[in-house]
């Protein structure tokens, strides 16, 4: 990938997240909240605060789940959940268009997290992220790595739906 490309990536997560931000309920009242959040977050163990983050995102309550993912990132870095709640991230920006913010997350997955039982979603879903995008030609290139280095995956067989449909 071109740093042009990346650059463009990056760009559009920026513009996608400020322009999201800006649709968020008013600073004023968040921020009590968030900071109740924390505190709870911050009392909880490691499987606990994963258990928060995995019920507030099938909830899809995202100022929560922010909160929880921000402190289970910062307290358990190392946890063997890391890579999940990683990958939740990562789902949860893609499903409100936050392509950069998931993005961010995949790649953190693929270089962080290489051995992680997530690595072959995590590229899976960074090709959808990219197409998603409108950039074609990267999607085909991260859809033609999982195909090559997980042929025979759940991912792989997906990939190459996708690239059919890329066409």
């Amino acid at each position: 990938m071109s740093k042009k490309t990346l650059l463009q990536i990056l760009m559009a997560g920026l513009v996608l997240g400020s322009w999201a931000t800006s649709l968020a309920a008013p600073q004023k009242k968040v921020a009590p909240i968030a900071t109740k959040i924390f505190s709870q977050a911050d009392k909880m163990n490691e499987r606990d605060l994963y258990a928060a983050i995995l019920n507030t995102y099938n909830r899809n309550d995202q100022v929560r789940f922010s909160a929880y993912y921000r402190s289970f990132k910062k307290r358990f870095a190392k946890s063997p959940l890391a890579d999940d709640a990683a990958y939740l991230n990562g789902l949860y920006a893609l499903s409100e268009k936050q392509y950069g913010k998931a993005l961010v997350s995949f790649n953190e997955i693929l270089t962080k997290y290489s051995f992680s039982n997530k690595t072959t979603a995590a590229m899976y879903a960074k090709g959808i992220t990219l197409k998603r995008m409108n950039l074609k030609n990267e999607s085909q290139v991260v859809f033609r790595t999982v195909l090559k280095k997980y042929s025979g995956s759940p991912e792989a067989l997906r990939a190459r739906v996708e690239l059919g449909l890329v066409k």
